[in-house]
Formats: C-alpha cells, sequence, structure tokens
C-alpha cells in the first residue's frame, strides 16, 4: 500500500514536470530563470567531480576498510571469551588447589622439626593471645 502512494506521487510529479515544460514553451521563456541556470551549473560541476572518482578504486578501498573493521572485531570477541574462559578456569584451579591443600594439610601432623614445632606452638599463642611462659611454665631465665 506504501508503494502505491510513491507511485502516484511520481506519476503526478511527472505530470507538472510536463505541464510546466509545455506551459514554458508556449510562453517562450523559463520559469526562475536565474535560479535554475545557478542550478544546473551546480549539478554540471558536480557530475564533473563525480566522474573523475575512480569508482573500483573507491570500492574497493571501502571493502578492504570494512573487511579489516570485521576482522579486528571478531579477534577483539574471541579474545574476550578467551579471557572470560580462562578467568573461569583459574577460579576453577584455585578452588581445586584449596581443597587439595586442605585434604592434605591435617592438624595433625608432626612437624618436621623440633624449631618448626617450636615456631608452630608460638604462633598459635601469638594468635590466642596467651605468653609463652604461662602455657610452659616456664621462664627465660630457667632456660639458661
Amino acid at each position: 500500500m506504501v508503494y502505491f502512494f510513491f507511485v502516484l506521487i511520481s506519476i503526478f510529479l511527472f505530470a507538472g514536470f510536463l505541464l510546466l515544460t509545455r506551459n514554458e514553451s508556449k510562453r517562450g521563456t523559463r520559469y526562475f530563470a536565474a535560479r535554475r541556470g545557478a542550478l544546473d551549473a551546480e549539478v554540471e560541476r558536480w557530475s564533473g567531480r563525480l566522474s573523475q572518482i575512480d569508482i573500483a578504486v573507491f570500492v574497493r578501498t571501502g571493502l578492504r576498510t570494512l573487511i579489516a573493521r570485521i576482522i579486528h572485531d571478531v579477534a577483539h570477541g574471541s579474545l574476550i571469551a578467551v579471557r572470560s574462559v580462562e578467568k573461569l578456569l583459574t577460579r576453577a584451579v584455585r578452588a581445586l588447589r584449596m581443597q587439595n591443600a586442605s585434604t592434605t594439610t591435617t592438624p595433625s601432623a608432626n612437624p618436621s622439626s623440633d624449631f618448626v614445632a617450636t615456631m608452630k606452638d608460638f604462633k598459635q599463642e601469638l594468635r590466642s593471645g596467651r605468653k609463652t611462659e604461662e602455657t610452659t611454665g616456664d621462664s627465660i631465665a630457667d632456660k639458661e
């Protein structure tokens, strides 16, 4: 239905053009001759410029630019997808390592040396806020 209106408008404009040229030929003069002459000169200037453009080079350059942009967007999108998968896998590996570390290290494990056992006890005492002398019953003077 919309196309029908455009066809009607085109037919009316063409009929108006034919009536205008017929009326001008009967009168022997043109309507708005100065403005139409300036418009004709401008159209001639633009058509001369457009005739000098190499359409094949213009299209080829435009297509190269378009293809380069598409390739860039695809590469950027795939990089974002790879980074999101990388983050997901990093979180999974971190969770598995933490789970593995908690199962391999048990609180009842024996330290490898007396120094490590002493440092472990000392750290626990510092965390709980107790003094070393109270827990062991020794004083520093007794150890010397």
